[in-house]
């Protein structure tokens, strides 16, 4: 035991007591300073405002810094935070350079802006040509402009500035077309130049998080995670938009990605590098060329409970969810509704965790809502099919809708057709001759001879189709065109008999008459000419489906329509509705009908069903993954949704088969169209406006919602 000494009633040395006194406070100050060693600073949070002051403390939100060039210049602790005011707008580019940084949000209102492009409103002068204006910009040149946030198009030359939103840059000035200055004429916010490579960078550090910002307009990758980078990158409730190439691009450490969206960028994420990605309910939507990029990474990556609709890819036979690494993507529980010219799910992407039985996978044993499919078969040319499927629907208690066009159908067909309708197939009006309805093109003429001039006349309802060569009144070809052909193929190799013309059909020309052509005078046909249908084209193909079912099946009148492939639009709704037509099913997803990558929105007087068709070669050598991977992108939110398909390169009996199983075992019920239209007239939910609202807004997806959670008559917003 040690004993405590009383230095007051030591001999009186007064050098001894100094001296220990010395050596006492001398251990003092080491254990001092060991104890300040081994305590970190205290983490400080800075605040950004765009009113602040560069000469501010920044650390109260009364006392704000003003820009990020201060941001990036300043010393940072690790562990600190830098919080920008909502509302504000930096154009400027971020660059964290210490570890562990936080990057967030203060105050109440939109998610702080850090934008790649600069806004020029003063400054403007004449450009040299008519209604062409021109700004200073420097010598970084641009590769996006907006317009009161519409992109521009890039013209190839300054000459070449002709119409809105058309612009050029030559190395020093950007030149754009405008009726009036457009400091004045566009202020919403004005015109906007790309001005940086992106938006954030984040290299050579680790540990990162963007949390409550949003990062948008730069010239190429609005979030750019280099491969110097290293650690985890947080990005939580961020959004990166108006990126020409990717939205977010990974190349070094591992990123978690939550509550974020990325819209209307050339691809919302991609993956270069790095240790893989994590990707949580989030939405990516409106990217014009995918949504999910792999192509390099050391690592797995995963995308759940996230939402990819209304994105797009400039090539048919390319999925918006890409993997070309040998490392597997998983996508589960999430919304995935790409564009029909996509495949809904990639050969490349795994979904080996969603399981080849439905009923043991996990991943279907959530949904968001009540799930009511409408199965379909295409096209008179499918007849067969449709009888096939819709025998093997009925031995899972589905019901088949049919939609037919009716031109061609033959007696005997007819007779078929109501067979199945009786026995409880739907026959849905499906047009007269299949065409496009929202933008009727029949055929392009062109004369390609030596003569200096070329027109051509359709004189209808006389029914000839005449050309004059060099201002001559005798006609140098003239084609009887009064339904004596069966189709455009056939009046075509009546024109190209003479070697000056090409005539070359449009879609499903086989099924117009030339009688259907629209009339003209005088049309220049030495540039190649598109001919129309005939004004009357909507009501022979909608009205006249209608008199066609009514007249070859007695007592039978369809009340649903289904517009083809890509053909829809207000019109086409507007006369399908007047056609006295309940509910009309569109055909696509379209992001450039609805920038949101929702469901088309027709008015309150007839429904209008979302659907999927099931295009050509997706993933069939897995059957039974593909169709569990439709049933969760569906179940995921619930509501009524159409599925179609055509004939069986696109999708086997196998398949609709397992299909048909999925769909049982998930507790899904199975109407025809006009079953599904009455349901939602009874259960389907209107916003105060009183306009219908997509059942993605309606029904928020959940993937902690049960199965029994909810009643059967709540949560169906699928017909719009």
């Amino acid at each position: 035991m040690l004993r405590q000494v009383d230095l007051a009633a030591l001999p009186c040395r007064s050098h001894i007591l100094s001296e220990v006194l010395a050596m006492r406070s001398a251990f003092t100050l080491i254990q001092a300073l060991g104890l300040l060693a081994a305590t970190p600073a205290l983490a400080t949070t800075y605040y950004v405002s765009p009113s602040g002051n560069d000469s501010a403390p920044g650390t109260t939100q009364s006392t704000p810094w003003k820009t990020v060039a201060h941001v990036n210049a300043h010393s940072f602790q690790s562990g600190d935070t830098i919080a920008f005011l909502a509302g504000g707008t930096w154009r400027e580019q971020l660059l964290p350079k210490v570890n562990n940084l936080t990057f967030t949000s203060y105050g109440s209102g939109a998610r702080p802006i850090i934008s790649g492009a600069n806004v020029y409103t003063t400054g403007w002068a004449a450009g040299g040509s008519t209604n062409v204006w021109k700004v200073l910009v420097g010598s970084y040149a641009p590769e996006q402009v907006w317009f009161n946030t519409v992109l521009g198009r890039q013209v190839a030359t300054q000459s070449a500035v002709l119409a809105p939103t058309q612009w050029y840059f030559d190395g020093t000035y950007l030149f754009v077309y405008s009726t009036g200055n457009p400091g004045t004429a566009y202020k919403a916010p004005g015109i906007e130049a790309a001005q940086r490579d992106s938006a954030v960078m984040i290299a050579s550090v680790s540990g990162t998080t963007l949390s409550g910002l949003a990062f948008v307009n730069p010239n190429y990758t609005a979030i750019d995670i280099e491969s110097s980078a290293s650690g985890t990158q947080t990005i939580t409730n961020v959004l990166f938009q108006g990126a020409q190439y990717e939205g977010l691009r990974a190349e070094g450490g591992t990123q978690v990605v939550s509550s974020s969206k990325g819209l209307y960028n050339e691809t919302g994420i991609g993956i270069g590098g790095g240790s893989g990605m994590v990707v949580s309910n989030s939405i990516l939507s409106g990217n014009y060329d995918g949504a999910f990029e792999v192509y390099g990474t050391t690592a797995a990556s995963t995308i759940t409970g996230s939402t990819i609709t209304g994105n797009s890819t400039g090539n048919a036979q390319e999925a918006v969810i890409r993997n070309y690494s040998s490392y597997p993507l998983t996508v589960s529980h999430s919304i995935l509704l790409p564009n029909p010219e996509a495949s809904l799910v990639s050969t490349y992407i795994d979904v080996t965790d969603d399981g080849t039985n439905v009923n043991t996978s996990p991943a279907f044993t959530q949904r968001a809502a009540p799930l009511i499919i409408v199965p379909f078969i295409d096209d008179y040319i499918n007849l067969g099919v449709a009888q096939s499927v819709a025998t093997l629907a009925q031995q899972y208690g589905c019901k088949l809708s049919y939609a037919l066009n009716t031109k061609l159908v033959t007696p005997t067909d007819w007779q078929t057709i109501i067979g199945m309708q009786k026995a409880g197939t739907e026959i849905v009006a499906h047009t007269r001759s299949h065409g496009d309805l929202a933008n009727p093109m029949v055929v392009t003429i062109q004369y390609t001879g030596t003569a200096s001039t070329a027109t051509m006349n359709v004189n209808q309802p006389v029914g000839r189709l005449q050309t004059f060569l060099n201002g001559s009144t005798t006609p140098d070809l003239d084609v009887d065109i009064s339904n004596t052909y069966n189709g455009m193929i056939d009046v075509c190799s009546v024109v190209q008999q003479n070697t000056h013309y090409s005539c070359v059909p449009l879609l499903n020309q086989n099924y117009f008459t030339p009688a259907e052509l629209a009339a003209v005078t005088g049309v220049n046909i030495l540039q190649p000419y598109v001919a129309a249908a005939t004004s009357d084209y909507l009501t022979y193909e909608v009205e006249g489906s209608l008199a066609d079912i009514e007249a070859n099946m007695p007592g039978y009148t369809p009340t649903s329509f289904a517009t083809p492939f890509s053909s829809s639009s207000e019109t086409v709704e507007n006369h399908v509705r007047d056609a006295g037509f309940a509910a009309n099913r569109n055909s696509i997803l379209d992001a450039n009908e609805n920038p949101n990558g929702s469901w088309l929105l027709s008015n309150l007087d007839i429904y209008d069903l979302a659907s999927i068709w099931i295009p050509s070669g997706f993933d069939a050598t897995k059957p039974t993954s593909s169709a569990a991977a439709i049933v969760e992108g569906m179940g995921a939110v619930g509501g009524v949704m159409g599925i179609y398909s055509h004939g069986v390169d696109e999708f086997s009996l196998a398949s609709w088969q397992t299909l048909f199983q999925n769909l049982q075992s998930f507790g899904a019920t199975c109407m025809t169209m006009s079953q599904a239209t009455q349901y939602i007239e009874s259960h389907g939910t209107l916003v105060p406006d009183g306009t219908k609202k997509n059942w993605i807004e309606a029904v928020p997806f959940n993937p902690n919602y049960a199965n029994t959670a909810q009643s059967p008559t709540q949560g169906a917003h699928g017909v719009l």
